[in-house]
């Protein structure tokens, strides 16, 4: 029972994963792309917090971009980015985009308010899918063996 219900919640994960990875598909062939330009870029700190004292850093970034005539402004680098204690991983996107220079900037075309200047599936949900079908394979290699071991005890 306990293995069937292992099944169905990570059957729903899997597809759950699914549907918010095909909006990002969509969002990535869908949405527009404008030049745009580097306004600001800086490292960015937390103070040591939490019980571990870390330490988290960040990429400050804004940019602007024209669409249909009008400016607009934007500080999203990509849907999946957060605050990490790799101070390295940060120092290199700010490498990427040091202030004044010219960029790629990808707007909705419904909202041109909303923009990243990434697009992409975010990689932990790659992850998960990459896990899930690791354990839908481990129970289905487990019950191929129950259903044999079953076979032989019933047919001596």
């Amino acid at each position: 029972m306990t293995i069937a219900i292992s099944i169905v919640i990570v059957g729903f994960a899997i597809a759950l994963a699914i549907y918010v990875i095909r909006h990002y598909i969509i969002r990535s062939i869908t949405w527009k792309r404008a030049e745009g330009r580097i306004t600001y870029a800086e490292m960015e700190t937390s103070p040591r917090s939490g019980k571990t004292g870390t330490k988290l850093y960040g990429a400050r970034i804004s940019y602007e971009y024209q669409v249909g005539g009008k400016t607009y402004h934007g500080t999203q680098i990509r849907p999946d980015y957060i605050y990490t204690n790799q101070e390295a991983f940060h120092r290199e996107i700010l490498r990427r985009y040091r202030e004044g220079r010219k960029i790629n900037v990808y707007y909705n075309p419904k909202n041109p308010t909303q923009a990243f200047l990434e697009l992409g599936i975010p990689k932990i949900l790659l992850i998960l899918i990459a896990l899930s079908v690791v354990f839908m394979l481990a129970v289905f290699i487990l019950l191929t063996e129950m259903v044999a071991s079953l076979q032989l005890e019933l047919n001596p």
